[in-house]
């Protein structure tokens, strides 16, 4: 992957060789990480505990996010704003890291599309509110800002 540019992320999944302090030990010391990095899935981490903590623990590795809220015992993949994550402890989490990839949400398919885009519009205008960012960082709905 590296030969032709493309960085590949690990991501944080609720099982024990993908925990957030799992991940980090595999790439500082298991393996020649060169491009290798986490995908910070917020979802995946508040299942297994404390988002900030996951955040801070993946700090210098973080490549990606995949964004999507809970109730706290499944996967939903919800919209955030939707379940139980504090979404300003975690954006803050991501600031105070240096965090600057992308935010990507992964949202659940629904029968009803137009309520989920609706309320993932509200959510990233939030986002940028909280982030105090603008279209240069989100890129227009449906874009690809990396």
């Amino acid at each position: 992957a590296a030969g032709v540019g493309v960085r590949l992320a690990l991501e944080v999944i609720p099982n024990p060789l993908s925990t957030p302090s799992s991940l980090v030990d595999l790439l500082e010391s298991d393996i020649d990480a060169g491009e290798l990095g986490i995908c910070m899935d917020v979802g995946h981490a508040r299942l297994m505990g404390d988002v900030v903590d996951a955040i801070e623990t993946c700090s210098g590795h973080l490549l990606t996010t995949h964004l999507h809220d809970n109730r706290g015992r499944s996967d939903d993949h919800l919209v955030p704003g939707q379940g139980v994550v504090d979404w300003e402890a975690a954006l803050l989490a991501f600031q105070k890291v240096g965090y600057d990839g992308a935010w990507m949400f992964e949202l659940a398919v629904a029968a009803e599309r137009r309520p989920v885009l609706e309320r993932a519009a509200k959510a990233r205008e939030r986002f940028e509110s909280l982030l105090n960012i603008g279209d240069e960082m989100m890129g227009p709905p449906g874009s690809d800002p990396a």
